[in-house]
């Protein structure tokens, strides 16, 4: 019995010692970088490229799509074989939204709005109610959505965090798991 503990704790050191570990060096890492503003005005621009999707709203002949922490994409889905981006309607911290007919109901970090589409070439602020959502566990995006590993720490003094790219960082103090 002793012998086969011996031999079992043997293999076990001998194949451990074939494992390689390499240490990170903590100013060497890449992880997340927010993207800060604190620009919350609400327009109507040219079609931008989509990088973080979230939803899809169909609304003949139009298909809306949510960009992640920026807006809107709108795309004429007259030719479904090939849907033709027009507008980008710029929401800044907009996670979800809602279309009622001609209006979006949508948040804009903290604020929710209500938007009047105007053809789908302008847009008017019909109402904001300012710090309708809380702040960290909504929409102000302060920490990688679905993402495990270092990560620049929000600070606030820089404004909202738009969203994130994948960066060179400086001793990361923020991780996620």
């Amino acid at each position: 019995m002793k012998k086969s503990l011996c031999l079992y704790l043997l293999m076990g050191f001998l194949l451990s010692s074939c494992i390689r570990t390499t240490e990170v060096d903590p100013q060497d890492q890449k992880g997340m970088k927010p993207i800060y503003g604190d620009d919350l005005m609400i327009s109507m621009e040219e079609p931008i490229l989509v990088e973080q999707q979230g939803k899809i709203v169909y609304r003949e002949p139009y298909l809306l799509v949510n960009e992640q922490y920026r807006g809107i994409h709108i795309y004429d889905n007259t030719d479904p074989e090939n849907p033709t981006i027009i507008k980008f309607l710029k929401i800044p911290g907009n996670i979800d939204f809602v279309l009622r007919g001609n209006k979006i109901y949508a948040n804009s970090f903290r604020d929710l709005v209500s938007l009047e589409l105007n053809g789908f070439e302008s847009v008017t602020e019909l109402n904001r109610i300012e710090n309708h959502y809380d702040l960290i566990s909504s929409s102000n995006n302060v920490y990688p959505q679905n993402y495990s590993g270092p990560f620049e720490c929000y600070d606030e003094t820089k404004g909202y965090v738009l969203g994130w790219r994948f960066a060179e960082l400086d001793d990361p103090k923020c991780y996620t798991e």
